[in-house]
């Protein structure tokens, strides 16, 4: 009888903890994460080694950005099962998104040491020692592609560079460079990706002899590149230094933006302040950390003798008609890029401003290719392109960076912009300038980096 009052209560446990989390997994797919949270907890008072209700713990407060809080529950789960690979591989996760590089990079190996074919954690640990300038630890991770770097003779030979829709647009400009040195050295160039980017391509850089679209059949080449040989380019900066600007503006669509602007005497800034969107494990769209809210940016857009243009296409656009109404961003809509193509207006346009401030975005990379002076605002947790140790941009010489000091704080980054462009502005304005030689900007810029 005793036996079959215990078996009756251990049943009785099992079954309230099962309920707990469904209903816990249930609050999840409908994006309840607070019941979610709760029924996770209690189901842990009943039974605090159900791995499940831990993992998912760990999950809901990922898919909420909350790194610290899941990265604990992870390590909790850890406690039980030291060795599961994909736990180790979602702590590093947490570390990484964080900024805590050298904690993630061991976890990460780690998880090669227990799974030496994950695909993530090399892939993860290649841009670290990317993003460290350390070359020949990053090679080790990834498997080398076939790629030329001036070191065979590839004149006359024809060239298919290869970028699928796994590469974005800001991929697609850094790596298009490497078309540039393609053609100085003989060889004829065809570019393949999405169409969107085809019309730029074609019209915008004169060493690509061809762009066709991911569903047109390619034709017969000599050789086909995947991507660019990234670490063999980054590693040889010294050839890199001399080949800015790489995309040229149309003249006509420069010619149109200066006759629409020259009425504006102000000190002309394109802004641009979100990228793509974040999706969490549910496909609900989260907060990418790149992005940055334009009300975050009300500081500068309140400078007297500063005009704001919008160069924010599709996700964040409508957030120009919700600022206060003694703030004014300029914003052309449809007219750019509308009818002349993907990123045909927005290159003209920047080109006849002062200066272009913005996220880590294809609008980065695009101002940066065409030589203007761009201050690019980084995340804690940046991608490896912006290495860690300068603050201007070691692929763009035209490039400054503003680093977030610790995790998601935008507004150090916003006060220390305000400063210099501040700074910007009165160095431009007769009446405010003192003896020196009157120096633009984009030359100041030009003098701190020759420094």
């Amino acid at each position: 009888m005793q036996l079959i009052l215990i078996c009756l209560f251990l049943m009785s446990h099992i079954l309230v903890g099962e309920s707990l989390f469904e209903l816990g997994k249930k609050a999840c797919g409908e994006h309840r994460y607070e019941d979610a949270v709760r029924y996770f907890k209690q189901n842990l008072e009943n039974n605090s080694s159900h791995l499940n209700s831990i993992f998912y713990l760990g999950l809901v407060h990922y898919d909420q950005q909350k790194f610290y809080v899941a990265c604990d529950y992870f390590k909790q789960y850890l406690r039980y099962n030291p060795n599961n690979k994909g736990m180790n591989y979602n702590v590093a996760l947490c570390l990484d998104s964080v900024g805590k590089l050298d904690q993630a990079e061991k976890m990460y190996e780690k998880v090669l040491e227990l799974a030496p074919d994950h695909q993530g954690a090399k892939g993860k640990l290649w841009t670290m020692h990317l993003r460290k300038k350390d070359w020949e630890k990053g090679s080790a991770y990834v498997t080398p592609g076939s790629h030329w770097w001036y070191d065979f003779d590839i004149k006359g030979k024809t060239v298919l560079l290869h970028y699928s829709k796994a590469h974005g647009f800001g991929d697609v400009i850094t790596y298009m460079r490497y078309a540039n040195h393609l053609k100085k050295a003989g060889a004829q160039v065809i570019i393949q990706t999405r169409p969107t980017l085809t019309k730029l391509l074609s019209e915008c850089a004169p060493y690509i002899d061809k762009a066709i679209t991911l569903s047109e059949k390619a034709p017969e080449t000599d050789y086909v590149f995947q991507g660019s040989p990234v670490l063999k380019m980054v590693c040889e900066m010294d050839k890199l230094k001399n080949d800015t600007p790489y995309i040229v503006p149309k003249d006509s669509l420069v010619l149109y933006w200066k006759e629409r602007l020259q009425s504006d005497k102000n000190f002309k800034v394109g802004i641009c302040w979100e990228s793509v969107i974040f999706l969490d494990s549910s496909d609900r769209k989260i907060i990418n950390p790149r992005n940055i809210l334009l009300e975050t940016m009300l500081p500068l857009l309140r400078l007297p003798g500063v005009s704001f243009y919008s160069l924010q296409k599709l996700n964040g656009a409508e957030q120009v008609d919700q600022l206060p109404t003694d703030v004014t961003v300029h914003d052309f809509k449809n007219d750019l890029d509308g009818s002349h193509g993907c990123f045909m207006d927005t290159l003209a346009l920047m080109k006849n401003l002062d200066l272009v401030i913005t996220i880590d975005t294809s609008v980065a990379h695009l101002a940066g290719a065409a030589g203007i002076t761009t201050w690019t605002m980084i995340p804690y947790a940046s991608c490896w392109r912006w290495f860690d140790d300068n603050p201007f941009s070691s692929l763009y010489p035209t490039m400054r960076l503003f680093r977030q000091p610790k995790y998601l704080d935008w507004e150090s980054v916003i006060d220390q912009i305000k400063q210099e462009l501040i700074g910007c502005v009165s160095y431009r304005e007769p009446s405010k300038k003192s003896n020196e030689e009157y120096v633009p900007c984009d030359d100041r810029l030009l003098n701190t980096l020759d420094a």
